[in-house]
Formats: structure tokens, C-alpha cells, sequence
């Protein structure tokens, strides 16, 4: 069950990936917030349908907030790197920000930083330099790194307040806290809709109609499979597989569908960020 489970994880985050850049495709990068809106929409109405009770507290309103800001960074900005940017190196610089809640466990929770964690950071200042070089089919623009690093900022503290309501209550009021921050995801989207997306907005709507259902399913099924399997395995070793195993579907997915060929360099420097992953996260 504990593979099956990883599979459905590894497989589920590169899907989100590849809906990304089919919708951006499809729309030259354009109606970024319907499909933000869409995707938070049906990822809370996964967490609707499958939570069989719902207990209330009013003290996971603050971190439901700061967890949806998080989260709709993450979101936006993931889909706007992907569209302006590799699929595979997108997906590989944003998946550092697991070392975010790693440092919030070292600083303010006085966690032990272990050498496989100092040696995860020095393999990962030696990707950044390689997967930066010069390749000029996939220019790195200041816009693509802009975006990279806000969903960056983002995915890693959706990780760390995660983290500081688990601790704060115990482990409960999982789903509660899930389906709270995804209504004020899905209504900040909605609001901002009719200001970014207007005058396309039929068009792209349905263009997302298939992409972001999707891929805010898999969103839902991904997190609630993930607080599923912290409670059955160490997460020193489900942590590194899951992003590891993303990272390398994702890349097989865009060489095969994308034709995404990396300089040897920029591919050394991949294989070095695969391995940081693994080191920072044991």
C-alpha cells in the first residue's frame, strides 16, 4: 500500500505539472487566474467530498489565511514559470522549497541541522550554478526566475505553516484547516478574474476546462494522500522519494511530449538538484 500510495503522490504532481503547461500552451500563457481559480475550486471540493466529519475551531483562521496566501503564490506562479520557462527545470527549482520548512525546524524549533542536510545545500548552490548556463533554446530570463522564485516562496511556506498547524494542534482539524484555506484560495482567484482574465475569459475557461479540473483533483488527492502516509512511513524517507520521483517523471514527460533538450551542462546541473533534494530532505 505504502507504493501505491508514492505512486499516486509521484504520478499526481507531475500531472499538475504537465496540465500547467498544456493550459499555457493553449492560451500563450494568458487566463492564469481562471485556471488558478478553477484548480483551487476543485481541489477544495475533493477535500468536501471526502471528509467524513468536520470539527471547528476558530484559532485555524490565521493559519488558514497565511496558508492560502502561500498556496495561491505557489499556484499562480508555478503556472506562470511553466509558461515562461522549461517544464523540467521549473519543476526542479521549485521543488527546493522543501528546504524552507526544514530551516523553520532549525530556527525556531531548535532541530538538529545534520551533515546530510549542509551537504544537500552545497549540491544545491552547484545545480543553481549549472542549471543557469547559458542554453539558447531555454534562455533563463529575469521574468522566468522572477516566477520561480515567488512559487518557490510560496510552495515552501504552504510546507511550513502546514507544519506549524499540525504542531500548534496536535494533528487535528487536517481537513478542516485544507477545505478553509482553499475556499479563501479559490474566492481570492475568483475576485481577481474579472480584472486579469475579462476580456478572454470564455476562451480560456474553455481551454481549463479539462486541465484545471484535473489538475486541482490531483492536488486534492496528492495532499490528502500525503497526510495519509506521513502517518504510516518516516518522513526522512517519504519526502526525498516523493520529490525525487516527481522530478524525474516530470523531466522524462517533458523530453518525450515537449522535446526539451538541455545543454549537458544544464543536465549535470539537474541531476545535481535531484540529488540536493534527497540530502536535504533526509
Amino acid at each position: 500500500m505504502h507504493v501505491l500510495y508514492l505512486l499516486i503522490i509521484i504520478f499526481g504532481i507531475s500531472g499538475q505539472n504537465v496540465f500547467k503547461k498544456m493550459y499555457t500552451e493553449k492560451t500563450g500563457g494568458g487566463g492564469s487566474m481562471t485556471f488558478a481559480a478553477l484548480t483551487s475550486f476543485f481541489s477544495m471540493l475533493f477535500f468536501i467530498v471526502t471528509s467524513t466529519k468536520f470539527l471547528w475551531n476558530p484559532k485555524i483562521i490565521p493559519y488558514a489565511i497565511t496558508f492560502a496566501v502561500s498556496f495561491a503564490a505557489a499556484t499562480l506562479f508555478g503556472l506562470l514559470a511553466v509558461a515562461n520557462g522549461p517544464l523540467s527545470l521549473s519543476s526542479l527549482m521549485i521543488s527546493y522549497s522543501l528546504m524552507l520548512p526544514t530551516f523553520y525546524g532549525i530556527i525556531f524549533l531548535k532541530e538538529t541541522m545534520s551533515v546530510y542536510f549542509i551537504i544537500g545545500l552545497c549540491l544545491l548552490a552547484v545545480s543553481l550554478f549549472l542549471v543557469n548556463k547559458k542554453n539558447d533554446k531555454y534562455p533563463v530570463t529575469p521574468k522566468w526566475l522572477l516566477f520561480v522564485f515567488l512559487s518557490f516562496l510560496g510552495n515552501g511556506l504552504c510546507s511550513t505553516f502546514q507544519k506549524m498547524q499540525q504542531l500548534t494542534f496536535d494533528s487535528e482539524y487536517k481537513n478542516e484547516f485544507m477545505i478553509l484555506s482553499l475556499v479563501i484560495v479559490t474566492l481570492i482567484f475568483i475576485a481577481a478574474v474579472p480584472i486579469s482574465d475579462k476580456s478572454n475569459f470564455m476562451e480560456y475557461l474553455y481551454h481549463a476546462r479539462f486541465t484545471a479540473v484535473l489538475s486541482g483533483a490531483m492536488n486534492g488527492v496528492v495532499n490528502l494522500l500525503v497526510m495519509v502516509l506521513s502517518g504510516m512511513m518516516a518522513v526522512s524517507v517519504m519526502f526525498p522519494l516523493i520529490s525525487a520521483g516527481g522530478i524525474i517523471v516530470t523531466y522524462i514527460i517533458s523530453k518525450i511530449f515537449y522535446k526539451e533538450n538541455l545543454t549537458k551542462i544544464q543536465f549535470v546541473g539537474f541531476l545535481t538538484g535531484l540529488a540536493s533534494i534527497v540530502f536535504l530532505n533526509i
